[in-house]
């Protein structure tokens, strides 16, 4: 008869990072790729004739459901949680969430709550030489995901004037500026290009 294992300790152990880099500037709409992985490892197996193998290992995340949150950073997700399935002991799973940068967004670093919701096997008990009942327990963390938002010149137009701008004459348009970056400006220069076909 052939020998059947039974792991009896490990669980999943969650970690989570940007793949590639994780800085961003004021006013970006962008996808955040995040990579999930599972550093879980499994520390004892027994392995008899009579024991039937287990279908699933007790490091393996289950129905894992992920959802990112803003908490105290200035951005908005756009992404709702997504279903992304099991991810066993040593492996990873990308999974990517639209965020937008808030254009007057100070520059700093920033942790945004990166919840997992899922579920593994906490034990399975074997009745006669044909029987395995499972006790699966459900688990909620949450992974704290670091982005860096870089400072930045964000010039906005606050008025616009125009004084004698009459037809066959000249006259002055009179703009005023506001950066509402976190970033220092020097020497600028502003420009207005008439769009093609204007009188």
């Amino acid at each position: 008869v052939a020998a059947g294992e039974r792991y009896v300790s490990g669980s999943p152990n969650l970690s989570a990072a940007v793949q590639g880099s994780n800085e961003f500037s004021p006013g970006d709409d962008v996808p955040v790729p995040v990579s999930i992985q599972n550093s879980g490892l499994l520390d004892y197996v027994y392995s008899y004739p009579n024991i039937i193998t287990r279908v699933d290992l007790p490091n393996t995340a289950k129905l894992m459901v992920i959802t990112l949150g803003a908490g105290n950073a200035p951005v908005s997700v756009r992404s709702d949680e997504q279903m992304i399935g099991d991810l066993a002991g040593g492996g990873r799973i990308p999974v990517s969430f639209r965020v937008q940068i808030a254009p007057d967004a100070p520059a700093g670093t920033y942790n945004l709550p990166l919840r997992v919701r899922y579920t593994y096997l906490r034990q399975a008990d074997q009745y006669g030489l044909d029987m395995v009942q499972y006790f699966y327990e459900d688990e909620d963390v949450e992974i704290p995901l670091t982005i860096r938002i870089l400072p930045r010149i964000v010039p906005e137009v606050e008025s616009v004037k125009t004084e004698h701008l009459n037809v066959g004459t000249e006259g002055y348009v009179r703009v005023s500026l506001k950066n509402i970056g976190n970033e220092n400006g020097r020497d600028a220069a502003a420009t207005i290009a008439g769009p093609p076909g204007s009188p």
